[in-house]
């Protein structure tokens, strides 16, 4: 496990970048498909919270393939996105790499609940929530929400760096899901600042692309395309930026694992 320094962030969000740039059908075609997942009522956040490492995972092996192949231009296939899936046991423990996600899933739900409850007993919240429109409902809701948001932001920080480097450590290393949360856990308490950092990078470039997205789209009331367009692009790249941490941090300790794409090479890629 390596120590990096902090501006190493801005190395994995660039390297990402290029990355998108030189494969950009395959890295927005699996952001696209990611999205379009979490679109779906209901079904799709169930899908994308239980299977979201899975298929998270497919991308950091795109990502491994393609940086390990930058010489001879070897293009990582759209399939890779479910490498996970083809029969191996990895699957099981990029599953279990959910568990933080959904842990900050049912907590948030717990708070609401919690926070509406109060609401109806004080009579501030009408019995037929049905009756209500949503603006009005939200306009009373956070006001209330907001002393919950530190509980939600730590668990969610905790969330992520249980995830961070563990799901690259999963699925190329082919780690078991407890090993690769706590040795995750272990290399961001290590390299914070540059765990830091990426988050704060990544919630920048979101802002950036978001407002204008919605100044243009929401007077015509089409939201779901700028869920589609910004989750398209953010998942793109976070495949890539979790590979490039995964390499700085663990990769130049287990050079088995680097060389882990050239091993499925047959199945998971096309020579160009």
């Amino acid at each position: 496990m390596q120590k990096v320094p902090a501006k190493r962030a801005v190395f994995w969000l660039r390297s990402a970048l290029q990355m998108v740039r030189r494969y950009p059908g395959t890295f927005l075609g699996m952001g696209f498909i990611y999205a379009l997942i979490g679109l779906v009522p209901m079904l799709g956040l169930l899908t994308v919270v239980l299977l979201g490492p899975a298929l998270l995972g497919g991308m950091i092996y795109a990502g491994q393939f393609a940086d390990n192949h930058e010489q001879t231009r070897s293009r990582p296939q759209f399939v890779a996105m479910f490498r996970a899936f083809q029969g191996d046991r990895r699957l099981g423990s990029l599953i279990a790499l959910s568990l933080p996600a959904i842990g900050v899933f049912l907590v948030g739900l717990i708070i609401l609940g919690f926070v509406m409850v109060q609401m109806k007993a004080s009579g501030t919240l009408p019995t037929d929530i049905a009756t209500i429109q949503p603006i009005v409902l939200m306009k009373a809701l956070i006001p209330r929400l907001l002393h919950w948001i530190p509980l939600l932001l730590g668990l969610s920080l905790l969330a992520y760096a249980l995830t961070f480097f563990g799901i690259a450590r999963a699925m190329l290393e082919d780690c078991s899901a407890w090993t690769a949360m706590g040795s995750s856990v272990k290399a961001v308490l290590k390299n914070s600042g540059a765990f830091l950092l990426t988050l704060l990078l990544i919630l920048a470039a979101s802002m950036l692309v978001m407002i204008p997205l919605m100044m243009v789209l929401m007077p015509i009331r089409a939201l779901w395309i700028v869920s589609l367009l910004y989750n398209t692009a953010l998942y793109a790249l976070l495949g890539p930026i979790l590979y490039f941490a995964w390499k700085d941090v663990f990769g130049l300790d287990h050079g088995d694992a680097k060389t882990d794409s050239d091993r499925h090479e047959a199945e998971t890629v096309i020579e160009v």
